[in-house]
């Protein structure tokens, strides 16, 4: 079965090395791109991002040696169900996947991507930040190369805040503490989550969104990678 190679926040994810790569044009009719030099071997991706066609046409465009050939299969949840089926089949799956940072972990953990580092990833670590970086490693490696973040933040009901004597939490530590408060206060009537369908419809909730938390947790960001 391959490995692949993983790019986070969204992130990118790769197979183990071009030695498992096609060659020839004999996968050009999935592409959603243009092969330009069909006797090259070539790299399967999955992304979801409509742009990643420039710019992988501009690859193909330039290097004679090695060429892309990419496919949307769905975003998100679309696609993970289609690579951890090919990943369970041991075959079927791309060269490189787009990934959210969230997804890295489990694929670290069951052994189907690839350590980075070990490829050279960490010459470019510089190029970004120390959270987008801790995203996507796993102790000490990096498992994906991030491409793309972005910042969020926490909202709260302030009547609701004020009403149960809560303050707005910095850490993850006091945001379990409100939650726990808040239930308790209420009977279980009103809780606090950061994701939809996780109460009952009877029930009453704080919608949240993540703010930047003091804490070692790297949970307070969301990023993407390949």
């Amino acid at each position: 079965m391959k490995k692949l190679l993983a790019a986070g926040g969204v992130i990118a994810v790769a197979v183990a090395a071009l030695t498992g790569c096609s060659g020839g044009s004999g996968d050009a009719a999935s592409c959603q791109n243009k092969i330009v030099n069909s006797d090259a071997k070539q790299v399967t991706m999955w992304a979801w991002y409509p742009n990643f066609e420039p710019v992988v046409d501009q690859f193909n465009k330039t290097h004679k040696d090695v060429q892309i050939c990419w496919t949307n299969t769905g975003a998100g949840n679309d696609e993970y169900t289609k690579f951890s089926t090919a990943i369970q089949a041991g075959s079927g799956a791309p060269d490189v996947v787009m990934l959210e940072s969230e997804v890295v972990p489990s694929y670290i953990a069951d052994g189907s991507i690839v350590n980075l580092s070990k490829l050279g990833a960490d010459k470019v670590k510089s190029n970004y930040s120390e959270g987008a970086w801790s995203d996507i490693s796993n102790g000490g490696s990096a498992y994906a190369i991030p491409v793309d973040g972005g910042p969020v933040g926490l909202l709260y009901r302030k009547d609701l805040f004020d009403k149960y004597g809560l303050t707005v939490p910095t850490t993850w530590d006091e945001y379990a503490a409100d939650a726990e408060k808040i239930k308790q206060a209420t009977g279980g009537k009103t809780l606090m989550t950061d994701f939809r369908g996780t109460a009952a419809p009877t029930r009453r909730r704080c919608s949240l969104r993540r703010a930047p938390l003091r804490s070692s947790s790297p949970a307070s960001r969301t990023s993407r990678s390949t």
